[in-house]
């Protein structure tokens, strides 16, 4: 009797055990099931005031991703120049200081995927904002100006990365839902990229007008537009050129890089 009472008291402490588990088991699924807070659908991502300026936080924030202003763009491209020499073990750096490009060089598959997630940001920014209804005119403006910015340094150190001849890079203007989407565009010349440039810099300079927060897009868009005309349009001797671009285009600006040279280079067969 006593080993019969032992036994069912054993049956209804599994019975327990188990109907905890399953209550703990439900429990945990509808924590695990709650909807992401970091993310959040591109259909409603930017349907407010609040949206419209976390996306242009997202903006800025894609420049500091691994392959662009977080160090590759930097680092990488000053091995290439031979600025910087290399004297570690990547194989990546190693190509780079040798001149000696692979297709799966890593870097370089790293600026292109982040430079172009950066300005699948910027255009969503140029396709929503417009129509979102409880921002000023003046906020709208400014969101708006510093993304065609934002777009144009990108596609700046696309163009002078990957162009090459009259090839230039592609030129995507409006978003994207998917990789297979975003392959299904050629690429532009780099005529057409700079022209590009230059009226993203004009609409830039034409709507950042909001006082020192937005002064760095804003001086670096009049400066940049002016020197790109002069250099591709004027055709100055390379000499001439460089005392220009010195003059209006300050080493301390943060996308300095891109010397006459190398424009003219580009532009040579217009």
């Amino acid at each position: 009797m006593r080993n019969l009472n032992l036994r069912i008291h054993q049956i209804m402490r599994m019975k327990s055990l188990l109907l905890l588990s399953a209550v703990a088991l439900g429990a945990c699924s509808s924590v695990l099931d709650v909807s992401p807070t970091s993310s959040v659908a591109s259909d409603v991502a930017i349907v407010d005031a609040v949206g419209a300026r976390a996306a242009l936080a997202g903006a800025y924030s894609g420049l500091t991703a691994n392959g662009l202003y977080g160090h590759t763009i930097v680092d990488w491209t000053e091995v290439l120049s031979d600025n910087l020499q290399h004297t570690g073990t990547f194989d990546d750096y190693a190509d780079a200081d040798l001149n000696q490009l692979r297709a799966d060089n890593n870097s370089n598959t790293t600026i292109w995927n982040a430079s172009y997630d950066a300005i699948n940001r910027d255009n969503q920014i140029l396709q929503k904002v417009p129509n979102v209804k409880d921002l000023s005119a003046a906020e709208q403006n400014e969101i708006l100006g510093e993304a065609y910015f934002l777009r144009a340094l990108e596609y700046h150190n696309l163009v002078r990365l990957y162009g090459g001849g009259t090839v230039g890079v592609p030129l995507r203007l409006e978003p994207v839902a998917s990789a297979a989407e975003a392959g299904t565009i050629a690429r532009s010349t780099v005529a057409e990229v700079y022209t590009q440039i230059l009226a993203d810099l004009a609409q830039a300079k034409a709507l950042i007008t909001a006082g020192k927060r937005h002064w760095v897009p804003f001086s670096l868009s009049s400066r940049a537009c002016a020197c790109i005309k002069v250099i591709t349009r004027a055709r100055k001797p390379p000499q001439r050129a460089q005392r220009l671009w010195d003059t209006h285009w300050p080493r301390t600006s943060p996308i300095c890089s891109m010397r006459p040279a190398t424009i003219l280079r580009k532009t040579s067969s217009e």
